[in-house]
């Protein structure tokens, strides 16, 4: 396996500032190259998507990081929310690689408070998510 310390690519910085300040994206998610050296962007959803087209994008047999632009109706009223998607399916370096190196992308996109982790689908359904934000 490679360097468990990846870079964090410049556009997977960009695209968060631009999804967060210029409010251009319903969600992005990250993966890492093919060489494992650096996390970049794996794709985009513009703001008119949907939950379920986020879900789509999670592969069933590979991890993925993700950031979701959520409105809701509690009293802060919308947030960014920070994913660490590891399927059961997934083998074990990719998982032990995203895990390792979680802290390290976060770091290069403030403003998120809210994490969630998953393994299926119901772990990060929009239910769910929607009652992690009620308690926040």
């Amino acid at each position: 396996m490679a360097n468990t310390d990846a870079i964090v690519n410049d556009l997977v910085v960009t695209t968060f500032n631009n999804m967060k300040i210029k409010n251009t994206n319903r969600y992005i998610t990250y993966k890492f190259s093919d060489n494992l050296t650096e996390i970049i962007v794996d794709s985009q959803g513009d703001r008119s998507a949907s939950h379920d087209d986020f879900l789509a994008q999670l592969p069933d047999d590979d991890c993925r990081y993700a950031v979701e632009w959520f409105d809701y109706s509690n009293s802060t009223g919308s947030s960014l929310i920070f994913f660490l998607w590891m399927p059961d399916d997934a083998n074990t370096k990719s998982k032990m690689l995203y895990k390792i190196n979680k802290d390290n992308l976060k770091r290069s996109l403030p403003g998120i408070k809210t994490e969630i982790q998953g393994s299926e689908k119901s772990d990060v359904a929009l239910d769910v998510v929607m009652d992690k934000l009620d308690r926040v």
